[in-house]
């Protein structure tokens, strides 16, 4: 997971920071980046927009698309992003954020490193501080001795000259008074200047210590975060699966209830309606044997009112499982036909074109797209279909390399013949189309 973005240049994928501790070393990031619907054989380059700052840090070799080169879009790539700091000379610490673009212009990512050991530096910076203050007691503990010399000599030539004159005396008495208040003053500047400096270390580690802890924070509430996120996923797509589950299993029970009543009316038909209907029962009998969790069911209800012919509404109770506007399958005990729509209230499908007759209440309504359109599929083929439940694009572009297999033993057709004709792929291009 991302710590944010979209993937834009304007907002790119933000990765988590990463931190070296010694200058030279390399690292990886934490995140590994899976790219798909890609050409196979192409080479897709990784190229750092802020190289002149980066100076090389996150340079990245091309990387050669994997897949069947037959299928355009199939390949993919799979990696993470590299930082190396032993590209130069300089020895320094520092943060350095590469703005990396996958390709010529379709994934851009962030990612922070920092270099160098803030806590290493501070104390550092404080042996570096105390080794002055050291050389400056030092150097007054020097001049203090080289003063302290020149007094007592002083001193010495004032006591000889003491004999000659008492205004010598006192003059060499002022200049040492003189004197011993410039050594404490002296003094009392050393040890000021040796509390400030020590301050300023305490304070200069303070602050490395709390922006380090602040780091870690940040850290943690990202991680945090991305587990929640990813467990709200999880949750989410657990729902919809039992979603999913429920409305297969429920479909499956309204086709078994279907099946017992276009059973009951075989010996009402002629022969050939009868053949044909005997062989539609058998393939939905095996509707069973079918993933519908994983394929869907196509959206269905019940007029709640009888419809006319021409009428331009179909009350069906409930539109909520019903597309803005789309085509349909209405069936009565009379037959069926193809109506389509252009949009819907809360209770009916409004803008309804195709009703040549009209249908009592209790007529079923089943969105249905022409599948006709899918290489492959014919009149018969299409009827099949729709026996087993499928009526959409979305299901047919829902199928599984599984699903095709159970689909085609359950239709009777060809072995192999849904996977070569490749329905999933063209039923998806459909679907995105509408």
């Amino acid at each position: 997971m991302f710590v944010s973005g979209n993937g834009t240049k304007e907002e790119p994928f933000v990765l988590q920071p990463a931190f070296v501790q010694n200058y030279g070393d390399d690292i990886e990031s934490r995140e590994t980046i899976t790219i798909t619907n890609l050409d196979p054989d192409s080479l897709i380059s990784i190229t750092d927009m802020a190289s002149h700052t980066n100076r090389g840090r996150f340079n990245m070799d091309p990387i050669l698309v994997e897949g069947n080169s037959d299928e355009r879009g199939s390949g993919s790539i799979v990696f993470r992003l590299r930082f190396d700091d032993n590209v130069t000379e300089d020895d320094v610490s520092g943060e350095y954020t590469g703005e990396i673009r996958v390709g010529s212009a379709s994934v851009y990512l962030s990612w922070k490193v920092t270099v160098g050991d803030p806590e290493k530096e501070a104390e550092e910076a404080a042996a570096s501080l105390a080794a002055e203050l050291r050389a400056a007691e030092q150097k007054a503990e020097k001049e203090a001795a080289e003063a302290k010399a020149a007094a007592e000599k002083k001193a010495k030539e004032e006591a000889d000259a003491k004999a000659k004159a008492d205004k010598e005396a006192a003059e060499a008495k002022a200049e040492s008074e003189a004197k011993a208040k410039a050594e404490k003053e002296a003094a009392e500047a050393m040890a000021k200047a040796e509390a400030e400096a020590k301050a300023a270390a305490d304070e200069k580690l303070r602050l490395a210590e709390e922006k380090a802890a602040a780091a870690e924070a940040k850290a943690a509430a990202a991680e945090a975060k991305a587990a929640a996120e990813k467990k709200a996923k999880e949750e989410a797509e657990d729902a919809a699966r039992v979603a999913a589950e429920k409305a297969a299993q429920e479909r499956l029970e309204q086709m078994e209830k279907e099946m017992e009543e276009r059973r009951a009316k075989l010996a009402e038909m002629d022969e050939a309606t009868r053949k044909k209907e005997e062989e539609l029962l058998r393939i939905s009998e095996k509707a069973k044997s079918i993933d519908f969790t994983t394929l869907g069911v196509a959206a269905r209800s019940v007029a709640s009112k009888p419809v006319e012919k021409g009428a331009t509404e179909v009350s069906i109770g409930d539109t909520s499982a019903f597309e803005e506007s789309g085509s349909a399958w209405v069936q009565d005990d009379e037959g069926g036909m193809n109506i389509s729509w252009t949009g819907k209230t809360a209770t009916a499908l409004t803008g309804v074109k195709g009703l040549k007759r009209g249908f009592a209440a209790a007529a079923t309504v089943t969105a249905s797209d022409d599948l006709q359109r899918i290489k492959g599929v014919g009149p018969f083929i299409e009827d099949k279909l729709n026996a087993l439940g499928i009526y959409t694009f979305e299901q047919v572009g829902n199928m599984t390399a599984e699903i095709e297999e159970q689909v085609n033993i359950a239709i009777e057709f060809f072995p192999g013949r849904i996977k070569r004709d490749k329905w999933a792929n063209q039923a998806r291009k459909f679907a995105n189309q509408k």
